[in-house]
């Protein structure tokens, strides 16, 4: 589906899409075949999660507070989603 086409055509939007690749954002974004493939980190075995913590917890600055506190919100929105998809007993 394409949502600015659908909006402008039930008169809900104007103008071009600016979401548009030709004449929009290709001069503001790199041509797609020279973005480098992301190359994802292997995850940490649950199991070595309370040590990584309390290294991560010797570190000074506000990077490893970031990147605990991403940790243990991806886990509770992955519970709340476990939960939620769980079958009544």
């Amino acid at each position: 589906m394409r949502p600015f086409s659908s909006a402008a055509a039930h008169r809900y939007r104007k103008g071009d899409n600016p979401a548009r690749w030709k004449g929009q954002l290709e001069v503001l974004l790199p041509a797609p075949a020279k973005v480098a493939r992301v190359k994802h980190h292997p995850a940490l075995p649950y199991k070595e999660l309370p040590d990584f913590f309390r290294l991560l917890r010797n570190q000074e600055g506000v990077g490893a507070l970031a990147l605990e506190f991403t940790i243990l919100t991806a886990a509770a929105g992955r519970r709340r989603t476990e939960l939620a998809s769980a079958q009544p007993l």
